[in-house]
């Protein structure tokens, strides 16, 4: 078995694989265009900062179990709560395959004007096909995948060094706005990247040591990810108006366009493919009876049918909303590793119930922060932490405390 586990380079060669692609550049794309470019590397920074925080203890904790993602989620909410759980993290890889599904119907609509085609195709039935297609192509596996995501990362940087090359970067401004912190930019970065870090468990239960599991974090997040990030940044401030696929080709020729496109298409049709078998993986303890294919398709068709909806003009919300469900769950699972360390025992049934309890709390006062009706800091996903964290320690030491009485009061009736 201990051929098996990882170095740091191995870990984070997998992590920045993941790193590298369209829905994290996007993020960077839209708050540069919502709030320039002082408060986005602000709230970039901040961002990845709270990341790197949850995702070195979750990649302790990952050494520590020696567990995947399910298997801690049982232990910390029971098998029902993690039912729950996996459905979430199913539903946030539907959710930005419905996302990437948008951009890749946006890239072959371009595609029909550049090459002056006559060919008038509703969106919403090119979004359905494409689709189905994707849907498809995840049926044959993750082999392929994996290979076809090697092609694409070396390419897809090429295409980001030489569109910024393109771009008007004496357009970014490097004064101080009357807004230096945005509050929904940091919402974004962390919805954008938290549902990896519940699922680092998954990955780091392989790492070497702890020492291993830290230094690729703090490398994805204090450095990977922000440079991704940025970059995306740089064309939203560069090209206000622009969809990041205009950003990308703006300032080239036609064949250079055509490239783009068509390179955007393949890039988004890999990940995409990845988000559908990931969610059917994830689901098994949810579809116990469903194949694996049966899975797979059937979540293929819920992303196609969600990105009906236009999720990625509406990408501020989805992410704000997907990041408070899985913040809170990151919350209390902390919570309860560090409870098991403080008190050293291990989570029992009683204890799945408080932390499902102070789960439930923790989205609620979210989701209230979200709609302005009360809030702890002003930022929705950190106010659901807080509570999730919180709560869940709070009941966990009353519940023990109740325990420890009873062991006494035990003892005396005895003796």
């Amino acid at each position: 078995m201990k051929s098996f586990y990882q170095n740091w380079r191995q870990l984070l060669s997998v992590q920045v694989g993941g790193a590298i692609c369209l829905p994290i550049i996007m993020i960077g794309q839209v708050i540069g265009q919502m709030f320039g470019f002082i408060p986005s590397i602000i709230a970039i920074g901040l961002g990845n900062l709270f990341l790197m925080g949850c995702g070195i203890k979750t990649a302790m904790m990952s050494v520590e179990k020696r567990k995947s993602t399910s298997e801690i989620a049982v232990n910390y909410f029971g098998k029902k709560g993690a039912k729950f759980f996996s459905s979430l993290l199913c539903f946030s890889m539907t959710g930005w395959f419905g996302i990437q599904l948008n951009f890749i119907t946006q890239s072959v609509l371009h595609i029909l004007a550049i090459c002056n085609l006559l060919i008038v195709i509703n969106p919403i039935i090119l979004n359905i096909g494409l689709g189905i297609l994707m849907t498809i192509g995840a049926l044959f596996g993750i082999r392929g995948i994996r290979v076809l995501s090697i092609i694409v990362m070396p390419l897809l940087i090429a295409v980001l060094i030489f569109s910024l090359f393109l771009s008007p970067l004496s357009m970014i401004s490097l004064a101080f706005s009357h807004t230096l912190i945005s509050l929904q930019g940091i919402s974004m970065v962390i919805g954008g990247a938290i549902a990896a870090i519940i699922d680092f468990p998954t990955y780091f239960q392989h790492a070497k040591s702890k020492k291993d599991g830290i230094i690729t974090v703090s490398l994805l997040f204090g450095f990977f990810l922000p440079l991704i990030e940025i970059v995306g940044v740089c064309l939203g401030v560069c090209f206000p108006h622009s969809t990041l696929l205009n950003s990308l080709i703006s300032k080239g020729g036609i064949m250079w366009s055509l490239f783009v496109c068509l390179f955007l298409i393949f890039a988004g049709w890999t990940t995409n493919n990845t988000n559908i078998y990931s969610a059917a993986v994830n689901s098994k303890r949810i579809f116990l009876k469903l194949s694996d294919r049966k899975r797979t398709i059937a979540f293929g068709l819920l992303g196609t049918f969600l990105s009906i909806f236009g999720l990625l003009s509406h990408l501020v919300i989805v992410l704000t909303i997907l990041g408070i469900f899985l913040t809170c769950m990151g919350g209390a699972s902390l919570s309860s590793y560090l409870m098991d360390k403080i008190l050293k025992c291990e989570v029992n049934k009683k204890d799945q119930i408080y932390n499902l309890l102070g789960y439930a709390l923790a989205v609620a006062v979210a989701l209230l922060s979200f709609f302005h009706v009360i809030t702890l800091t002003y930022l929705p996903i950190l106010d659901g932490f807080i509570i999730a964290f919180a709560a869940a320690s709070i009941f966990r030491l009353i519940g023990y405390k109740k325990l420890k009485l009873l062991e006494i009061h035990n003892e005396t009736n005895t003796n």
